[in-house]
């Protein structure tokens, strides 16, 4: 299923939301994967602040539209119909005092969802069963690592579910999980790619109530070291290995402690609700690693928003700001105030809304000086213009002179910072003294075409 963030909703926002955790479970026969989903639907004990509700109504799941037999068989909404189809009669035979009977590994893959919760904070999740695709016996250990890596760039997790033996006995990691180690190990060598670094990958020793009680990461580590773990330790380390950072082991019961059935079958106690223990812990582990990761990508994704250097003016606009002011409103929305983010995520908000006056200052800088360029570029034309003219005294051309004059005057009578770099081209003692000589010399002509006037008149 497509990735999607940000995982986490509080229940102050008191809306559905989309289904955004896909765990896979991963489990050959026996391993009791369809009695660990069956205990996740029903009611089940929990540890303190944990809770778990299956999404099986039909407005949660409706029934797809047209003929059954003309359904998609790849379609979700097929696949998730199918699956609380299955999980129903899974549920109705625990119920019963029996066991489920397995779903065969030819099926198309079941989707499953839930609502988890963890401290009043709720988590959606939708659980693909991808055994049957994944663990066809025709693939080699290639092709299935090769499946494995686009089924993970697609989904945020798997779990592989593997059988706890009894104490002192040893467990049998043959045939199907034995090619999952091997493809996880092809993986781990880069030789068919890398995963997602967000990709979270759980190895869940079932039937963890042959061991008692005890489920920590202490006595799972033990159990995996020691000698009854030496058939798991190989897929362990090949799942660690292909995921280093990601990758945690987990212990679980779906039924707590069990009572003989037919054969080497376990059947469920009578005891309700289930006294199941650890099964929704992967779930939560991968749910929280998808939160911090979408919450490292909203902040990343905010922080690149607000960056706002001195000279970029295009971020002047006010919807620039907005669109910050939004991303960091969704962020305030969906995470607590005291996520580890919060703080950057203020700083980023407060920076924010007066980010706009370095590059005011810088915009009017900028301003100023193309202003002062242009002026001093049209006065520098001017001034080559009347130059000749000025350097005659105006005498060759008396309305070129007193075009000079009026430039001169209208230069000289100008404030500085209306053109600040024309005094680079003449300064302004230059064109006082410039301009009192071309007066002069044009009163000096108006005196001389005055008396030649009276000449001739008399």
């Amino acid at each position: 299923m497509p990735r999607r963030g940000p995982l986490y909703r509080g229940p102050e926002l008191g809306a559905e939301v989309d289904l955004d955790c896909a765990p896979i479970t991963n489990g050959r026969k026996g391993a009791g994967k369809t009695s660990f989903l069956a205990a996740l639907a029903m009611p089940h004990a929990a540890r303190d602040g944990v809770a778990c509700t299956w999404r099986c109504a039909a407005a949660d799941v409706p029934r797809p539209d047209g003929a059954e037999d003309e359904w998609a068989a790849g379609d979700p909404a097929v696949a998730a119909f199918h699956g609380v189809e299955w999980l129903r009669a899974a549920v109705a035979a625990i119920d019963s005092g029996g066991v489920p009977r397995l779903n065969p590994n030819d099926h198309h893959p079941f989707r499953f969802r839930f609502d988890l919760k963890e401290d009043g904070i709720e988590y959606p999740i939708e659980v693909i069963d991808y055994s049957g695709e994944l663990l066809a016996p025709e693939q080699s250990a290639g092709e299935l690592a090769v499946r494995l890596r686009d089924h993970l760039a697609a989904c945020d997790g798997l779990l592989v579910l593997a059988e706890a033996p009894p104490h002192g006995a040893v467990g049998n990691a043959v045939g199907e999980l034995h090619r999952l180690q091997q493809a996880f190990a092809v993986l781990g060598g880069g030789e068919r790619g890398r995963l997602p670094v967000d990709t979270s990958i759980a190895l869940v020793v079932n039937k963890w109530d042959r061991r008692g009680p005890a489920a920590d990461a202490d006595h799972v580590t033990a159990f995996l070291d020691g000698p009854d773990g030496v058939a798991h330790r190989g897929l362990r380390d090949a799942l660690r290995t292909a995921d280093p950072t990601g990758f945690r082991a987990f212990a679980a019961s779906a039924f707590g402690p069990t009572r003989p059935g037919n054969g080497t079958t376990e059947h469920p106690g009578a005891e309700r609700p289930l006294p199941s223990f650890g099964l929704e812990e992967p779930f939560l582990w991968a749910a929280r690693r998808r939160r911090t990761f979408d919450a490292d990508a909203a902040v990343a994704r905010v922080r690149s928003l607000a960056y706002s250097p001195w000279w970029r003016i295009d971020h002047l606009a006010a919807s620039r700001r907005g669109t910050v002011a939004r991303a960091v409103a969704d962020i305030r929305a969906a995470y607590p105030p005291d996520f580890p983010h919060a703080a950057e995520v203020e700083r980023i908000a407060a920076d924010t809304s007066h980010a706009w006056r370095p590059q005011m200052v810088f915009l009017l800088l900028l301003v100023f000086l193309l202003w002062g360029t242009a002026t001093g570029l049209a006065d520098q034309a001017r001034y080559a213009r009347h130059r000749p003219v000025l350097a005659a005294g105006g005498s060759a051309d008396p309305p070129a002179g007193e075009a000079a004059r009026d430039w001169l005057e209208s230069y000289t009578g100008r404030h500085l910072l209306w053109s600040p770099f024309s005094r680079l081209v003449i300064s302004n003692s230059t064109a006082e003294r410039e301009l009192i000589a071309l007066r002069d010399r044009i009163k000096e002509q108006r005196a001389g075409f005055a008396a030649r006037e009276r000449d001739q008149a008399e």
